[in-house]
């Protein structure tokens, strides 16, 4: 049986002595971790409770609410797994849950991306990113299926973006960055 939870990886932390809160995902007695992207110190981390602790971290109910929104979608990822009898791997876990893309619609994705951005208070790269998603918008329209976002469409945007918007090569390339962050 298959099982997700979140652990904090105490083998490695950074400069500031702050460790990645990780997902593991447990099956047929083999582990893979996927980050969550949360930043916590040991001392601030409830091993028993799989949280961070309130009297610890100043934004530790934003924090927690993060952590408990990804292992729900996990969970929900696996319970759908065992419901169609697919073949329940670590990999096959780890691969539907990172990908983000089982979602129907490129937007749906994207304004999550955007929440998650705002919620985590990266208020410049949060404003560019919605810059970025408006002109992508204009130009590609809505809904944009995960099948329609293919090498072509992105290079019709480039262009779009030198002719229509008058950006340069290095405004492109930028909104280009920030673009292939989103979707990795």
């Amino acid at each position: 049986m298959a099982t997700v939870r979140a652990v904090l990886k105490t083998w490695y932390a950074d400069k500031k002595g702050r460790h990645l809160v990780l997902l593991s995902i447990e099956a047929e007695g083999r582990t893979k971790y996927v980050s969550l992207g949360v930043k916590v110190r040991k001392k601030q981390w409830s091993k028993i409770n799989q949280l961070v602790l309130p009297s610890t971290h100043r934004h530790a109910e934003q924090l927690n609410a993060e952590i408990d929104k990804k292992l729900n979608e996990a969970t929900a990822v696996l319970n759908k797994m065992k419901y169609e009898e697919a073949v329940v791997t670590v990999d096959t876990i780890k691969e539907r849950i990172t990908s983000g893309h089982n979602r129907g619609d490129f937007w749906e994705f994207a304004e999550d991306w955007l929440e998650q951005k705002r919620r985590k208070q990266q208020i410049y790269y949060y404003r560019r990113s919605k810059s970025i998603l408006k002109n992508f918008g204009e130009f590609s329209g809505r809904p944009l299926p995960w099948k329609r976002l293919s090498v072509t469409l992105l290079r019709e945007f480039d262009v779009f973006l030198a002719e229509t918007k008058n950006n340069s090569a290095n405004t492109r390339r930028g909104v280009f960055r920030v673009l292939s962050t989103m979707v990795r």
